[in-house]
């Protein structure tokens, strides 16, 4: 059951950041500042053409792409439905088992539980199996979204290695995070090294590709005379 846990929490994971990754390809609104001059002509002025009232093409563009995220958060919900009593049934069965603690920590994490819930069980994980890559996951993905981005990094390249060095390949889950952190934080360079490591692994691999989508709509990134990292989106 934990297992299947392990399954349905992960998918969970995948469908938020691709729904995160599309918000971040959406096609700007409209602002005030944007909006045609509707002031009406000076006399003896020549007339102007009437402003469009909306950009049918951008607003069908932003309803398919706002329909589509709710439809991946809504399935991430569905997932985490099925994985929440396999993981605790897991669990109770085996409490000392890494995979039953790893398995329920990570549910608890995709689900914003107390940090308590999800660091006690790696605790607990990490006696059992201490050079569990998963488990090196399932940490560095929490303090990713908890408020310690360094902490995040180094825990995830933990992973990263640990399962090239007993596995001989990279743990693909680690290195997406990777790319998605950096991404967050404008190191748009480090965000895309981290997407194509998963890609050369697997082509086919949805969050990756998504990754560079959006890491191509972020521009270029470039640094400015402080030294800061900044991106064609926000320079």
């Amino acid at each position: 059951q934990a297992a299947r846990a392990e399954v349905h929490t992960p998918l969970a994971q995948q469908l938020r950041d691709q729904a995160e990754l599309l918000e971040r390809q959406q096609p700007a609104q409209k602002t005030p500042k944007d909006a045609p001059d509707t002031k009406a002509p000076a006399k003896n002025s020549p007339a102007k053409a009437a402003p469009a009232k909306n950009v049918p093409g951008d607003t069908a563009a932003s309803s398919a792409f706002e329909t589509r995220i709710k439809e991946l958060r809504q399935q991430a919900e569905s997932h985490l439905g099925v994985a929440k009593p396999l993981a605790e049934a897991a669990l109770k069965e085996a409490p000392q088992n890494s995979g039953t603690n790893r398995a329920m920590a990570d549910y608890n994490r995709v689900s914003k539980k107390s940090a308590s819930s999800v660091l006690g069980l790696l605790e607990r994980a990490r006696k059992a199996r201490p050079d569990d890559p998963e488990t090196y996951y399932v940490e560095g993905a929490f303090w990713a979204v908890n408020g310690d981005q360094a902490k995040a990094v180094v825990v995830l390249k933990e992973a990263l290695h640990k399962a090239r060095a007993y596995k001989q390949k990279n743990l693909l889950r680690a290195a997406t995070a990777l790319s998605l952190l950096h991404l967050r934080a404008g190191k748009n360079d480090e965000a895309k090294k981290f997407a194509l490591l998963v890609l050369q692994q697997n082509k086919n691999h949805e969050v990756a590709k998504a990754l560079i989508k959006a890491i191509e709509v972020a521009g270029p990134q470039t640094k400015t005379n402080t030294g800061q990292t900044t991106t064609g989106a926000n320079k």
